[in-house]
């Protein structure tokens, strides 16, 4: 994940690594001031490969921590873990409600899954 440096009231500010093994990320911001975080997961913890997964940030300036992570996609249900997957892009398509997008390249197409805030933040 790519961090940028920002001027703040004109003191130029060094954020910290946030431990986040991601890669391919999209930030979406959410009409109640949250983020929507999707990205290619690095930490084997939905398996080998990058599948894409995302997190509601709630307080994002706060940092990258969530209540968990959500599978969204992994391309690994068409074939073998893959690291040429992810790169997703997402869109609110209604308060609480979205859509993203990752790419499959077993099955050379572009995916499409719907999510809601409660995939997100529920602690099931």
């Amino acid at each position: 994940m790519c961090l940028l440096l920002a001027r703040h009231r004109g003191h130029l500010e060094h954020p910290e690594a946030p431990g986040l093994p991601a890669s391919s990320h999209h930030q979406l911001m959410l009409r109640n001031g949250d983020m929507l975080l999707t990205y290619g997961d690095l930490s084997k913890q939905f398996g080998a490969g990058r599948p894409t997964v995302g997190r509601v940030l709630q307080h994002p300036e706060r940092g990258v921590d969530a209540k968990k992570d959500v599978l969204i996609y992994d391309a690994a249900v068409h074939g073998p873990a893959t690291a040429d997957q992810a790169n997703p892009s997402s869109v609110d398509i209604s308060p609480g409600r979205y859509f993203t997008i990752s790419s499959d390249p077993h099955i050379a197409s572009i995916v499409g899954v719907y999510t809601s805030v409660g995939d997100y933040l529920s602690l099931d």
